[in-house]
């Protein structure tokens, strides 16, 4: 059968984008921050709340416990406020994947500000029945964007997660702790290099902590955290 023709081909692509361009007219995309219609350039943030963000970054470090001692630096470009607050929680609960899009760019800038040899770039897992429910885990997600932006190595088989922990939100400290304690398992012949560990929020260390403590129970030691933002 022969091929459409340039010209015809031309005019039925532009039929099929109509319902789309008034669809847009009508409704269009909103700010995952502030709600308001987004420009026909602007792409899940508005200019404004894209600004504000990038206004409050600058890359902060804290120290956490490893799970079998130890400790473990972990680096952020973001406080956690309402605002990148609820782009995570959009991003992990609400089905909006394409937000990782906006974060990694942050954390790409945090992590060229440290001194880091061979990096490589080892995603905080979730069990599999979590990801099947949720459909995908947003720290592959944020992985794949800082390796987009900075040409480093994703390494997915590093850590598993073992144990279906429950939610982490509403518990305190010590539960956290509780709630994570053996939930991943290393495999350290895989690892070349120094693993980046990549997660959204840090809030009391315990996830960070027990992936650290997995990945130096198999003779890895040089191991960094970088989350999205710090809650503390």
């Amino acid at each position: 059968m022969a091929g459409l023709s340039p010209r015809l081909g031309s005019r039925l692509k532009s039929i099929s984008a109509f319902p789309k361009d008034v669809f847009r007219l009508f409704m269009p995309p909103l700010c995952a921050v502030c709600e308001g219609a987004l420009a026909p350039r602007e792409a899940r943030l508005c200019r404004d709340c894209m600004s504000e963000l990038a206004a409050g970054m600058e890359t902060g470090e804290r120290v956490v416990d490893v799970a079998g001692g130890g400790s473990l630096r972990v680096v952020f470009p973001l406080r956690y406020t309402p605002a990148v607050s609820r782009l995570i929680k959009d991003m992990k609960y609400s089905d909006r994947p394409g937000l990782a899009q906006v974060l990694a760019p942050f954390m790409a800038m945090a992590l060229s500000s440290v001194e880091i040899l061979a990096p490589v770039l080892v995603p905080v897992p979730l069990h599999a029945a979590k990801r099947r429910e949720r459909g995908y885990n947003q720290s592959d997600l944020l992985a794949d964007g800082v390796a987009g932006l900075t040409g480093l190595t994703v390494l997915r088989s590093a850590l598993r997660r073992v144990k279906n922990t429950s939610a982490q939100a509403g518990l305190d400290g010590e539960e956290r702790l509780l709630n994570m304690r053996l939930a991943f398992r290393a495999d350290g012949g895989v690892v070349a290099g120094h693993v980046v560990l990549i997660d959204d929020v840090l809030t009391t260390g315990a996830t960070l902590g027990e992936c650290a403590g997995a990945l130096r129970s198999q003779g890895i030691s040089e191991v960094t955290g970088c989350v999205v933002a710090s809650s503390a």
